[in-house]
């Protein structure tokens, strides 16, 4: 059957196996992609008491604002922060490095907004401003006056369950997500044409095989 084809459309035919599980793996990678898409698009982003007093109580939603000092630490000290093990540094058995998320006040354009975090929630902190170097650990993070986005569920007066922290603004990170998706889609329609291929080789090439006339070796030099 390989001898009716060429050393390429023979290729795509042993190929197609691993085409199709390729294919398979990055159209599950677009569904995600396309997921969390779904779901950034879905929060608004919120710069003012105004409009996030007009959402519904429980209702997930993005605040864009400041944080405020807290009490009792100075200004330039790192209000959320995560702990990393110093850059060329091996990390010690059982070595933990903590998020350090507390409750904090958030200003708005119109006014302040108290931000509670969830323990129980896995917290993120991303773009973060500030680097601190303490000893064999970086502290990575955010400090009063910088301009952030916390995500949490609106509970009046205050913002609960906050777990995400980060500078990116919130259609760059939807921006991202499309430029993402646009890409993940163009090698998955790549693919799926490649694989669509081998496919029809491989049907059109094992027609072949079966219709072939057979040679009798015997009398081949008859």
């Amino acid at each position: 059957m390989w001898k009716q084809t060429g050393w390429l459309a023979g290729a795509l035919i042993i190929l197609m196996p691993v085409l199709v599980i390729i294919l398979l793996g990055v159209q599950m990678a677009h569904g995600q992609v396309r997921g969390r898409l779904e779901v950034f698009q879905a929060i608004p982003e919120v710069e003012t008491v105004a409009a996030l007093q007009s959402l519904e109580p429980g209702e997930m939603v993005i605040l864009h604002g400041q944080l405020a000092p807290l009490e009792n630490r100075p200004m330039d000290a790192l209000i959320v922060f995560q702990e990393r093990p110093t850059d060329g540094r091996e990390v010690r058995f059982q070595e933990e490095f903590p998020l350090v998320f507390p409750a904090l006040t958030l200003t708005l354009a119109d006014g302040d907004i108290a931000v509670q975090p969830d323990d129980e929630i896995e917290r993120t902190i991303q773009g973060e401003l500030h680097s601190l170097t303490v000893g064999d650990r970086t502290l990575t993070g955010f400090q009063a006056g910088d301009t952030v986005n916390i995500q949490g569920r609106w509970e009046p007066p205050l913002l609960s369950e906050a777990a995400n922290i980060t500078s990116i603004r919130h259609r760059d990170v939807i921006a991202e997500l499309e430029s993402r998706l646009a890409i993940v889609a163009w090698v998955r329609n790549g693919l799926g044409l490649i694989t669509l291929v081998s496919v029809i080789l491989f049907i059109r090439a094992a027609r072949q095989a079966r219709t072939a006339p057979i040679v009798d070796e015997t009398h081949a030099y008859a």
